[in-house]
């Protein structure tokens, strides 16, 4: 681009690369080797929790009481006032 005077601009050109070289920046950008390996450590603590969320979620179930937990949600007749109460409770004395 050209700038003839405080106020006019003569039209835009294309920018053309120099005998197919790079400029420094491209060319440290090439001649540097990138490591892109991550790494991870967990402190013991997470080790511990992350091994019991793996073991309580590989763990057999009976599908036999889940089927019938199913049911007693389906007709209603899981909710009782006795089970609403004991939940209230432990939900209480968790809050202190």
């Amino acid at each position: 681009m050209q700038i003839n005077g405080p106020s006019s601009l003569s039209n835009a050109q294309a920018v053309k690369p120099t005998n197919g070289r790079t400029n420094g920046v491209e060319a440290a950008q090439e001649s540097r080797s990138i490591d892109t390996t991550d790494e991870l450590t967990l402190s013991s603590e997470a080790q511990a929790v992350a091994g019991s969320r793996v073991n309580a979620s590989s763990t057999d179930f009976r599908a036999d009481k889940v089927a019938q937990l199913r049911a007693q949600i389906a007709d209603g007749s899981y909710e009782t006032p006795e089970k609403l109460d004991v939940a209230l409770d432990r939900l209480i004395d968790q809050l202190g």
